[in-house]
């Protein structure tokens, strides 16, 4: 209810001095000129200001001749302004009381116009112009801290006192940790737009609740929508943070619902503090139902995606094709220049769900205890054509017996250059305790290797190599085939959904097939190959009659895994547990994949 106020009552309330007062009280004696407390010429007696401007209960009483006497307020009485009877020694000192000036008067925030610029002070109790860093920032962090408690447990009888001493700093802390958990695990084409959406989100939205807010007679200003609306997506980066470290959809989804339902629960409370009827608070809901859930189905989409590491090499045209079409909606690829060793590092620190890579390093990575990623499908069938490389110039290699006892270069530990070793000292009859290796990371660093002398030759892809050659950066001295299929499928056990990793497999076997078919091999495979690697079409159909694909990349032939462990084994990468034999149940996932 609107309440009748002396007029000069708030001009104490504003801090005007004290010739200012007296002035003011003689122009109302000789002309009796009411005075807003908005502009002093107007004649509106009653003051409808907002709560966060004017608290009705704490407006000091003033009592001038001829005047109705103020209604008693809280204040305490103090002793007259010697001031004012100074100047004016007709007006009674006792006229005066309030508690402007008093300690023990509550801190409440004071707007005013200075220049057509409406500025707001808060008075904290203490003088903060001259106190150390270290005190202002922990006051803050107190400040944030309290009302993330207020949004994490919501306490009806708390939600004005928050709005009240609103601040921006926790909202930008929390709006940029969930952009920026959401963009990093997002696709690198979406990254910046999932980041720019979260931001744009939380400040119209709070756009949007101030102005929804206000129309349903709210008292709430932008900031104050801003600041609720910052804090109440708290819930929302603690579902992003669990998100990071769950791949399961399954699991992420209940998580978001739910934080969602707690961002909403929150705001509800916030809201309340804005004196909205009771009745009204679901309409000043209604936009933060919408604002929070674009939040989570942003969050639901980024984090549904799966991550395939991969190496783009000329092997990979059926998946690059699949990756095209599929335009990052199911999987987005992560590459991976290193190689299968790489891959291999980036599964075991959950970094990708699956990985298509060479299949001895993943069988042998699998026979040393590894359980960060089983085998789920193949990939090429045929062997993998091994060059065996050394420098271009001055170089003493000339055959591959020549390298007995040398150093050899590889990408990295347990990659396939390194496993390829090994399988060309058995077939030379070396003894492979006796090899050395030094690590170069990828096919630079390799070359680069074998012409300053440090390496005396490294091995790598036929076809990937061909075009250095070509161009006298290296010379090929022989090649060792693999004994075994190329390429396998790996997954991560825990990560991806077997459902979505199995729905993945059946729809690259449809661009495999379509790939390899005799037609495509004919022309559409070999240009394709031609505009993404720049080979030579005479290399691209040498390597296209060499190469095949399984009918259905969702099989593993038993065969393939038993083989390749008894070469391994033999060459010393690998060793046989103590009952004798490896458990082939153990290198694959069988909820997903089907041996044959």
């Amino acid at each position: 209810m609107t309440r009748r106020v002396a007029p000069l009552q708030v001009t104490l309330k504003y801090g005007l001095s004290d010739n200012t007062i007296n002035i003011l009280f003689e122009v109302h004696r000789s002309r009796h000129v009411q005075i807003s407390h908005r502009v002093l010429l107007c004649t509106q007696p009653f003051l409808d200001e907002d709560d966060d401007e004017l608290d009705e209960h704490d407006i000091p009483g003033f009592t001038a001749p001829g005047l109705p006497p103020p209604v008693p307020d809280k204040g305490k009485s103090r002793a007259p302004d010697p001031a004012i009877q100074t100047n004016n020694t007709s007006m009674p000192a006792q006229g005066i009381s309030g508690n402007i000036g008093s300690s023990s008067a509550p801190h409440k925030p004071a707007r005013q116009t200075i220049g057509g610029i409406r500025v707001e002070t808060r008075y904290t109790g203490a003088d903060t112009l001259d106190e150390p860093v270290t005190a202002t920032i922990t006051r803050d962090l107190l400040s944030i801290y309290s009302k993330l408690v207020q949004v994490l447990y919501p306490r009806k009888s708390t939600g004005r006192e928050v709005l009240r001493d609103w601040d921006l700093w926790g909202p930008l802390l929390l709006c940029l940790a969930l952009g920026m958990m959401l963009s990093v695990n997002a696709p690198a084409s979406q990254a910046l737009g999932v980041f720019t959406s979260v931001v744009v989100i939380v400040s119209v939205g709070s756009l949007v609740v101030t102005v929804q807010a206000k129309l349903l007679g709210g008292r709430v200003s932008f900031f104050q929508g801003l600041c609720a609306l910052g804090y109440c997506i708290a819930p929302l980066d603690i579902a992003a943070l669990i998100s990071c470290f769950v791949r399961i959809i399954w699991v992420r989804v209940p998580v978001a619902l739910v934080a969602w339902a707690w961002c909403i629960w929150a705001s509800i409370n916030f809201l309340d503090g804005t004196k909205i009827e009771q009745q009204r608070i679901l309409l000043a809901v209604y936009p933060l139902l919408m604002d929070d859930s674009d939040t989570v189905i942003t969050s639901c989409i980024c984090y549904g995606l799966m991550h395939l590491g991969v190496v783009r090499e000329h092997f990979c045209s059926p998946l690059l094709q699949f990756a095209a079409a599929d335009q990052d909606k199911t999987f987005t690829l992560v590459e991976c220049p290193s190689g299968t060793g790489q891959l291999i590092s980036r599964l075991t620190n959950d970094e990708i769900d699956i990985a298509i890579a060479l299949t001895d390093p993943l069988i042998a990575g699998i026979a040393k205890g590894s359980k960060a990623y089983k085998l789920v499908g193949s990939y090429v069938t045929s062997p993998l054509r091994w060059a065996v490389i050394t420098g271009f110039k001055d170089s003493p290699y000339n055959h591959i017996s020549d390298l007995q006892g040398t150093t050899l270069g590889i990408s990295r530990n347990g990659s396939g250059s390194q496993t390829m070793a090994y399988v060309m000292a058995l077939q030379q009859g070396w003894p492979t305790d006796g090899l050395r290796f030094q690590i170069n990371n990828d096919i630079r660093g390799l070359i680069d290797s074998v012409n300053d002398g440090s390496t005396s030759a490294f091995m790598w892809e036929w076809f990937t190599t061909k075009p250095f050659a070509d161009k006298g950066e290296c010379r090929f001295i022989g090649e060792v085939p693999t004994p075994w299929p190329s390429w396998l499928i790996a997954a991560h056990p825990t990560r991806a959904a077997p459902s979505d990793v199995r729905q993945f497999l059946d729809k690259l076997t449809g661009y495999v097939r379509t790939f390899s078919s005799p037609e495509h091999r004919a022309g559409p495979s070999v240009a394709f190959i031609q505009q993404t690697f720049g080979y030579p079409e005479a290399d691209v159909k040498a390597w296209l009659q060499a190469v095949t694909y399984p009918d259905d990349c969702a099989e593993i032939p038993e065969h393939v895994i038993t083989n390749t462990l008894a070469v391994l084994e033999k060459a010393g990468v690998a060793t046989a547990p103590h009952e004798g034999r490896f458990d082939v149940a153990e290198f694959v996932d069988t909820s997903v994949t089907t041996l044959t």
